[in-house]
């Protein structure tokens, strides 16, 4: 199911949920669509249904973990060391839970919440401590 009808009349209303884990090379994804606009890399998601449940994934890992910011977090007014705290602290969280129910090692975004979704029925009954354990591990590097 590629519906790329719904974005024409706003294009950022198919920007990865995972875009910057994506960028920095270290998770792939079946749906990603790389676009070089003036000089600027953009990855957008070929499929609104996995663009959604990314979507919520990401979002319950940020509400659950908004004590590692004091409570105070939005997804939209996050800089970019915390957002790629979060997506690479959720993925590398949903990659751990995934490899515990017997899979080998997934680095494709899709695969991934696919197989969580079908292991747990919905991504809200996920264990979510793994995944906030490593979004809580990860730090930026120093300068």
């Amino acid at each position: 199911m590629n519906d790329k009808s719904e974005s024409v009349g706003n294009p950022a209303a198919r920007i990865c949920v995972f875009e910057r884990a994506l960028k920095a090379r270290r998770f792939q994804c079946l749906h990603a669509e790389r676009a070089i606009i003036a000089e600027r890399e953009e990855i957008n998601c070929d499929n609104s249904y996995c663009l959604q449940r990314c979507r919520e994934l990401l979002e319950t890992v940020i509400d659950k973990g908004r004590f590692l910011n004091h409570g105070r977090i939005d997804i939209d007014t996050m800089s970019f060391a915390q957002r790629f705290r979060y997506e690479m602290g959720a993925l590398n969280g949903l990659r751990i839970i995934i490899e515990d129910t017997g899979h080998a090692a997934i680095n494709d975004v899709n695969e991934l919440t696919s197989l969580a979704e079908e292991h747990f029925g919905s991504l809200k009954d996920l264990p979510y401590g793994i995944i906030i354990h490593e979004v809580a591990a990860l730090h930026s590097r120093r300068r």
